[in-house]
């Protein structure tokens, strides 16, 4: 990110009180700017975003959270071993844990650029559990014209803060605005992006199909009304859904304070997963992140195959159920469910495995069972082995 040749840069600041988190990262997302959002608890816990165009291409919290060494071991890139060794060596040569992984060759770029990816989804998720006393600042600056090599969308880690931290009183104002008019989906984007589960997917759905009330959206669903509201909720502050006639995006004052024009640089640079300030590489042309690794799904493993998983369920760990080591954080559960439910859930079955519908039904709600389990904050405070269902 440079400030040369640049327009003075614009200052927004305000407390989590005044201006939800979702909101703030929301509207930088919809205005597409560029800057740095710092956030600060206290003096021992604050974080910093660098955001190119609206996505986020650097993260840092302190202390500390997502380390890259934890999640390419979370994500079954590497073992424990090599963890470990590369963890040694990377505080010994002050140098990234991702060259050593590289040059090593026990990760590839690609893979490590999708490490780095949900290593910024877990860092804006942790943003969600700051005090609604922390303060924030906004810095905008102008966007490079070189693309870097990494940027993330922060949809996926927004839902998740929502769902695990949802800002009650704010949602209610927000939809008490709705009140009968009907919703209609003018965008896709959160379907895209966000991660939802199939049927909170078949929720946006409806509103493609047809405008829908609030109260009719909640009627025809399976999912719990506090999801559908929290679901509505994004629909709105996204800009994803007209109400009525008109956009249903929130006026950009009870986004921020008050915007004054400020002198001061917003030219922060980047700063790399070892805490090292480095500006984000250029790329001519961005790649694209490699996928998070996956287990296959009906289609890739046959008739066969799922008649025999179905048959030993019971054999299986929550973490097998979701193709992870066991002991893995609660954030690779729910990214490893959000990739597996997809895969396995019944509504997408092709129909030449129909004849394994009730099995494939089974395997998907084991998954889903795994997730509810190993994110049960009853279960998480427990030690984490490889217990059975």
């Amino acid at each position: 990110m440079t400030t040369s040749g640049a327009r003075n840069a614009s200052v927004a600041s305000g407390k989590l009180t005044e201006t939800p988190l979702a909101h703030a990262l929301i509207y930088v997302r919809n205005k597409r700017l560029s800057g740095v959002l710092e956030l600060r608890a206290t003096p021992e816990r604050h974080a910093c975003l660098v955001f190119w165009r609206g996505l986020v291409v650097s993260s840092m919290t302190t202390p500390t959270v997502a380390r890259f060494g934890t999640v390419v071991y979370e994500l079954g890139f590497i073992d424990s071993e090599t963890l470990d060794s590369s963890t040694r060596e990377s505080a010994r040569q002050k140098r990234p844990q991702m060259d050593i992984l590289i040059e090593r060759g026990a990760i590839t770029q690609a893979q490590g650029d999708a490490v780095l990816a949900e290593q910024a989804r877990r860092r804006v998720h942790h943003l969600f559990t700051m005090p609604p006393s922390t303060t924030f600042t906004f810095r905008e600056g102008s966007p490079s014209s070189d693309e870097p090599a990494l940027a993330v969308d922060v949809l996926a880690p927004v839902w998740r803060g929502l769902c695990d931290f949802p800002p009650g009183e704010r949602v209610n104002d927000v939809l008490a605005r709705l009140g009968e008019q009907p919703l209609k989906l003018v965008s896709e984007a959160v379907i895209e992006r966000a991660e939802l589960d199939p049927e909170e997917i078949a929720l946006c759905e409806l509103l493609a199909g047809k405008p829908m009330s609030l109260a009719e959206l909640r009627a025809a669903s399976k999912v719990p009304v506090k999801r559908v509201d929290l679901l509505a909720y994004l629909l709105v502050i996204t800009r994803s859904v007209e109400v009525g006639t008109q956009s249903a995006g929130l006026p950009s004052a009870l986004m921020w304070a008050a915007v004054r024009p400020s002198h001061s640089s917003a030219g922060h640079q980047a700063v790399t997963q070892s805490g090292e300030s480095a500006t984000p590489r250029p790329s001519a042309q961005r790649p694209q992140a490699a996928a998070l690794p996956t287990t296959r799904g009906p289609a890739e493993v046959g008739i066969e195959e799922i008649r025999r998983r179905a048959a030993n369920l019971g054999t299986e760990t929550p973490f097998q159920a979701l193709g992870l080591p066991e002991g893995s954080s609660v954030e690779a559960a729910r990214a490893a469910h959000f990739r597996l439910a997809r895969l396995w859930t019944p509504d997408r079955l092709p129909p030449e495995l129909e004849e394994v519908r009730s099995e494939v039904r089974r395997i998907h709600a084991h998954i889903t069972e795994a997730h509810a389990t190993l994110t049960d904050p009853a279960v998480t405070a427990a030690p984490r082995s490889g217990r059975s269902f």
